[in-house]
């Protein structure tokens, strides 16, 4: 996240290039360190 606002303009745009690079790992057995799915349940559950 760019910032603590999840419908944020810039938080928006990573979108498709976080699914993308899901996706990507999916296909190719890789793990991935979802910082942007930590990230936005932290803002959730209040946590900063």
């Amino acid at each position: 996240m760019i910032t603590e606002k999840p419908e944020a303009k810039n938080n928006q745009k990573l979108a498709p290039y976080n699914d993308f690079l899901r996706e990507l790992a999916k296909g190719r057995g890789y793990l991935v360190a979802d910082l942007n799915a930590d990230m936005q349940e932290g803002v959730k559950q209040g946590a900063r």
